[in-house]
């Protein structure tokens, strides 16, 4: 549902949402007609990760949390109509009806693991699936966007609320009231890694007209943003591409990729874990205090296990944010 139009309106000139996705495409990922608008986004971006390059998966974690910070800020303005904002505990029932059996215990397991023994560029990259992570459940970011599209358009029929914030159309997904709440989920599984890592966390809110923030940036330490203390906070970040075989509709640009389904991961190096079934950020939150175990040189473990059978929820779908298929338009 579409937030209050004063909080849209308030919103609309700050939150880059489009030209920095479409910046992070290779422009021969594109059709020639859309190249044009890539130019553009580029020059407006022009250090921020490729979906193919190391690093675009925690700049997609560092942007997407700045932009909850300008949010909060937008809220305690006049204009927020007192909209209230409430990350998702866990995804909700309706939204997690919609992905195949057995696919959220798989990819909450895997989410896990990244927390305890990953990276924030491989816990971002398996969360919105770039072209460096098309392990089995990834991709829970784009196809929530496309499964939220759906829900919406078949619970709320010729609803005006709907008009101007549909969730596959990356110049109106931020003004449609899930986006923060998915976007809020991951954000917090994203503190969560940054406290068992002891990286700093910065959630609260930056007024974006006093930042030139990370959502005109995005480069290592923070291109156009404040480094450390501003939307890009500590280094830079970015994020990953279309589904794992997200099917069909939504989507514009910004998720043109090449068809390339073959995992970019090493094979599990790793023990499996137990599976863990249907757990929320409440349970991850509590299970994620216990500090990573080291390895037998000392150091903290790689990350590139699978923990869990393999989740199926990338597969099929709502389209989501536009799927690996340059072709899908």
């Amino acid at each position: 549902m579409r937030l209050p139009d004063t909080l849209c309106d308030a919103m609309r000139p700050h939150m880059n949402h489009t030209g920095w996705h479409i910046a992070r495409l290779r422009e021969q990922w594109l059709p020639i007609g859309e190249r044009p608008d890539w130019r553009i986004a580029r020059n407006e971006h022009p250090n921020v990760k490729y979906l193919d390059e190391p690093g675009s998966g925690r700049e997609f974690l560092v942007f997407h949390r700045n932009m909850i910070r300008s949010y909060k800020w937008f809220l305690t303005q006049p204009s927020a109509a007192q909209v209230v904002y409430q990350p998702w505990r866990e995804i909700p029932d309706w939204l997690a009806a919609r992905f195949h059996p057995g696919a959220m215990g798989a990819t909450y397991a895997r989410i896990l693991h990244l927390i305890r023994y990953g990276t924030a560029d491989q816990l971002g990259s398996y969360l919105e699936r770039n072209e460096l992570d098309t392990s089995p459940g990834c991709n829970m970011h784009n196809l929530a966007h496309g499964y939220i599209a759906r829900h919406e358009a078949e619970n709320f029929v010729n609803d005006p609320r709907l008009a101007g914030a549909g969730m596959t159309d990356l110049s109106t997904a931020c003004f449609n009231e899930h986006f923060w709440g998915l976007h809020g989920w991951m954000d917090e599984i994203y503190a969560m890694w940054q406290r068992l890592h002891d990286e700093p966390v910065n959630q609260e809110a930056l007024d974006p007209n006093l930042a030139h923030t990370g959502h005109h940036g995005g480069g290592a330490g923070g291109h156009g943003g404040h480094g450390g203390g501003g939307t890009v906070a500590g280094g830079g970040a970015g994020g990953g591409p279309a589904g794992s075989g997200a099917s069909t509709g939504g989507g514009n640009h910004g998720h043109h990729l090449q068809p390339n389904n073959q995992p970019h991961c090493p094979p599990p190096a790793r023990p499996q874990e137990n599976p863990l079934v249907e757990i929320g950020t409440a349970v991850l939150n509590a299970l994620a205090g216990k500090k990573p175990a080291k390895d037998s040189s000392g150091g903290k473990t790689g990350g590139t296990t699978n923990p869990g059978p393999a989740a199926g929820g990338s597969n099929g779908g709502a389209g989501g944010m536009g799927p690996h298929d340059p072709h899908n338009h």
